[in-house]
């Protein structure tokens, strides 16, 4: 029985921190919702059709309009997986460029505040 007499004080303390965590994910949403949020989505939102699209440009271009003795030439001379490692290269360095992009409107937008 004196186990369940501290059941109250413990159901108390963890009901303090349901506010808590509620605070924390409206502030998330708060966040999301300013310029500088909008900001951020944006450039996710280039950072994934910029990839999809030359991911999908590339896979084009080598299955339709290269005949198909270059193909199989190719899949010869070039390694395993080279068309993944080429889009890895290209995400890398669009992501570069996108984070400096990002990194000068955060700080346009620091000096505005």
């Amino acid at each position: 029985m004196p186990v369940l007499l501290g059941l109250a004080a413990v159901l108390r303390y963890l009901i303090g921190f349901v506010p808590l965590i509620l605070s924390y994910i409206v502030l998330l949403f708060s966040k999301l919702i300013t310029r500088t949020g909008l900001i951020a989505l944006a450039f996710v939102t280039l950072i994934i059709t910029t990839i999809t699209t030359a991911s999908a440009y590339l896979l084009e271009l080598s299955l339709n309009y290269l005949p198909p003795d270059f193909s199989h030439l190719m899949a010869s001379i070039l390694p395993d997986h080279f068309q993944a490692c080429i889009v890895i290269i290209m995400s890398t360095r669009i992501l570069v460029f996108l984070f400096d992009l990002k990194e000068k409107f955060l700080n346009y937008a620091n000096r505005i505040l």
